[in-house]
């Protein structure tokens, strides 16, 4: 007789940049939770487009119909994905300010997680966006990024125009999942705030997960900790997922 798995959506947040409005977030969520699939991504500002491109690829990733990551298919489907945006872009007449920044494409951070009823997880990341493994309230696992020092201001992002330093770039993670466990994935800004300050409070990590049950307690969270300096004003995302037993299977 073997366990069940049952993951439940605990809560998922978006909030922008500190004085723009929802509409100029450049993060994006996107869930399959009958497959288990989840994907966050952060769109880059200095790239064009990118918030649609974010979009475009979390929601590429959730409707995958396959569950293995492989390096290849995942390149190749950005391929196609970027194709795609840029065939909207001829279709509009943009201003010649706009062309010249279209050029250079879109980009973004992507993190995509597959949870399996067999109890494993596997995920892809390119950039900085997170998954954090908490596992009695203490991080088990922090993937690609596992310290708050190692956040650069330059990662490798996913482009809208393929090359092989993504390729290169591209990081691959899995593991086993135990009842109890808790899964966030996060926006880097957010990520990079966890892990070098709520991770090692009690207290903060408590008034962060309390926080993200309410909308307007997590955005007073956020606010106050930006104005204290220990969180960059970006946009943020998170998910947070709580996988439990549902009784006994064949």
């Amino acid at each position: 007789m073997a366990t069940s798995l049952a993951v439940s959506v605990a809560t998922r947040q978006l909030l922008p940049k500190a004085d723009c409005s929802p509409s100029e977030c450049e993060d994006s969520i996107a869930m399959d939770i009958p497959r288990l699939r989840f994907a966050i991504a952060d769109g880059a500002t200095e790239g064009f487009d990118s918030r649609r491109w974010a979009r475009y690829l979390t929601r590429a990733w959730v409707s995958l119909s396959s569950g293995t990551l492989e390096t290849f298919d995942f390149i190749d489907r950005v391929r196609a994905l970027g194709e795609r945006l840029e065939e909207k872009w001829t279709a509009r007449q943009l201003p010649w300010y706009l062309e010249e920044k279209a050029t250079g494409g879109a980009f973004a951070a992507f993190l995509g997680l597959q949870i399996t009823p067999d109890w494993t997880w596997s995920a892809v990341a390119l950039g900085d966006s997170c998954l954090i493994i908490e596992r009695d309230r203490t991080v088990e696992q922090a993937f690609p990024i596992s310290s708050a020092d190692d956040f650069s201001s330059r990662p490798i992002l996913v482009a809208s125009k393929t090359d092989q330093d993504a390729e290169q770039a591209l990081r691959l993670g899995r593991g086993v999942c135990l009842s109890g466990d808790v899964f966030l994935l996060m926006s880097d800004a957010l990520a990079c705030w966890y892990l070098g300050h709520a991770a090692s409070s009690r207290d903060l990590l408590g008034e962060f997960h309390s926080a993200l049950g309410d909308s307007s307690a997590f955005s007073t969270l956020i606010e106050r900790e930006r104005t204290l300096r220990r969180l960059r004003n970006d946009d943020v995302a998170v998910v947070k997922l709580v996988l439990s037993t549902t009784g006994n299977g064949v």
